[in-house]
């Protein structure tokens, strides 16, 4: 465990100068769409906040890719022969991704939660604070934004590590041209996992455990006389989700397979 820490401990400091150099712009973007918020308070920052937050769904897979590229490219010997399995190499990559992309997810959402503050008067910021049932609902859905952007994130940076890894593979044998191979692999993937998903097969297998998101609308927001409405925002399949993390599993298990048998210095 000890030997593990130690490469993680160097992955973060290998990349720390490059996510100082992104917190300082995310710091300075949110910066100027603060004062554009001050100006116009017409709720056009906070969209654009918001977006800045769903982008962070990219942070980890190019985190991934760029640090596999590194090694490729420059510490391979060193990096291939440590006293690691493929699994434990690709976790500590992950791993050190998952924690900058938090402390970047973190910094951009309190600079969200500012701009929201002072966007829009229609939004009434002291208000959503205040009202027990607007600050829950408010939660909610920031923790649902929150989980989908990681587990969307989490998904493509596997993927984007078999890619990575498969082209390291056959570079004795494509050279150049093994980003075809690469390219295959996305396209590949992206048909075949969407297609069986779509089938009728699929939806019989995965179809149970039905889980539905729910938010209630505050008694506030209702009109006199009514309670709160509570809308459905999506439905979650427990089939689904097991399905998605076997998926993950084969091929997170791949990616160390490669990485200990086909992967050479």
């Amino acid at each position: 465990m000890s030997s593990w820490l130690t490469i993680l401990r160097k992955d973060l400091r290998l990349t720390r100068n490059n996510d100082l150099v992104s917190l300082i712009g995310i710091v300075v973007i949110e910066s100027l769409l603060l004062y554009l918020a001050y100006r116009t308070h017409d709720g056009g920052a906070t969209a654009l906040s918001l977006s800045l937050l769903l982008l962070h769904a990219f942070f980890l897979p190019i985190y991934v890719y760029r640090s596999l590229a590194r090694e490729w490219r420059k510490t391979s010997p060193l990096w291939l022969h440590l006293p690691q399995p493929g699994w434990a190499l690709l976790a500590a990559k992950f791993t050190s991704g998952l924690i900058q992309m938090l402390i970047s997810f973190c910094v951009t959402g309190l600079g969200t939660v500012w701009i929201v503050a002072v966007d829009d008067p229609r939004l009434r910021a002291l208000v959503r604070i205040t009202d027990v049932q607007i600050f829950h609902a408010d939660l909610k859905l920031a923790s649902l934004l929150a989980a989908a952007v990681f587990a969307l994130a989490i998904y493509m940076a596997v993927w984007a590590a078999l890619v990575s890894l498969v082209m390291q593979a056959t570079r004795h044998q494509l050279g150049r041209w093994r980003w075809l191979v690469g390219l295959g692999i996305v396209g590949l993937a992206t048909w075949g996992v969407g297609a069986l998903e779509n089938s009728k097969l699929y939806h019989w297998l995965s179809d149970w455990g039905r889980w539905p998101i729910t938010l209630t609308m505050p008694n506030s927001w209702a009109r006199p006389g009514h309670g709160g409405h509570t809308w459905t925002l999506v439905h979650l399949y427990a089939g689904d989700l097991l399905w998605s993390v076997v998926l993950l599993a084969v091929v997170y298990a791949v990616c160390a397979w490669l990485l200990d048998k086909r992967v050479e210095v």
